[in-house]
């Protein structure tokens, strides 16, 4: 394989197309309906159709943080929150969103990757990562724990879910693509961490935008982020819906402690 592409349907190809301009993208094919951009060593094209197509995340990578940070000023409007490092894949990010709400990516890796000359152009490299409920072990990135989070601010919390770490399963429905995910679950993601609940208690469920996939007709998901806490028979003990009025790891921490004590 020499080479390839990526292409999405689009509803407002004018629009989505500036979008990524403006960011530093550059116009490598134009054909009757479709653009084709290339961003490094990336190119990725849109064609005007009936629907769009926003799973999926757009990934761009810079050299350094200076790139990320640049790209967030530019963008502050449509980002959901500040860069920030992930402690967890040694990255430092931020997410956004384009004219049709597909979700963007923008990071560099702390450790340093060895790319091509080729690669490097002014908005960084590309990929694109796995649309929700495509295979990737059907893990949430949004889960990744906030290295900002400070655990000693919620003792309280921490100390119920540990409590009980070796006796609950945690399972988590969301999508990478969701606002309200990626605003509560990296918290939620770094209150397990600091309650040292094992990995294998945690099952992770991304949906699509329809809201579809696995799990979602057996335990009646309608929103998300939904985190189901399940006894080892399989028994629910409680569960957090994205509707409620304090984050995921406070609100289940106290209904632990009321249906455990």
């Amino acid at each position: 394989m020499d080479d390839g592409i990526v292409f999405f349907r689009t509803e407002r190809h004018d629009d989505v197309i500036e979008f990524y301009r403006d960011l530093g993208a550059d116009v490598w094919l134009e054909q009757p309906d479709c653009t084709v951009l290339e961003a490094g060593g990336f190119r990725f094209g849109f064609c005007d159709r009936d629907g769009a197509e926003t799973d999926g995340i757009v990934t761009f990578v810079f050299d350094d943080r200076a790139g990320v940070d640049e790209a967030y000023e530019r963008l502050r409007d449509r980002a959901d929150d500040e860069p920030r490092f992930n402690e967890r894949y040694d990255i430092y990010q931020f997410f956004a969103s384009d004219p049709e709400d597909r979700t963007v990516e923008f990071q560099t890796f702390e450790y340093g990757l060895e790319r091509s000359a080729s690669q490097a152009g002014s908005v960084g490299s590309a990929t694109i990562k796995p649309s929700a409920g495509q295979s990737a072990g059907m893990s949430l990135e949004t889960m990744r724990p906030n290295p900002t989070w400070d655990a000693a601010s919620y003792e309280s919390a921490v100390d119920t879910l540990e409590a009980h770490n070796d006796e609950l399963v945690y399972k988590v429905w969301g999508g990478d693509w969701c606002k309200d995910c990626r605003a509560l679950l990296p918290d939620f993601g770094a209150a397990l961490e600091a309650a040292d609940v094992p990995a294998d208690r945690i099952e992770e469920f991304a949906l699509d935008r329809d809201k579809q996939g696995p799990g979602v007709e057996e335990y009646d998901i309608e929103y998300i982020p939904t985190i189901v806490v399940e006894t080892d028979e399989g028994e629910e003990v409680t569960r957090f819906v994205e509707d409620a009025d304090r984050p995921p790891a406070i609100w289940l921490a106290d209904r632990l402690e009321a249906a455990l004590s």
